[in-house]
């Protein structure tokens, strides 16, 4: 029986491509979430302390 079905156990290159990828977009979509926090917690940070200094 021939052994041309078994496979190399390392990951050809264009799995590789497509995990680092895949890397890629979840790091910049973590960046990005981690950007928007961070905008809304100054956003609210100065309206809280705006309220603050302007209560009547």
């Amino acid at each position: 029986m021939p052994v041309t079905s078994l496979r190399k156990t390392s990951a050809r290159p264009p799995e590789v491509a497509k995990i680092k990828i895949k890397i890629k977009i979840k790091i910049k979509i973590k960046i990005k979430i981690k950007i928007k926090i961070k905008s809304q917690s100054r956003g609210l940070a100065l309206v809280s302390g705006y309220f603050t200094l302007h209560a009547p």
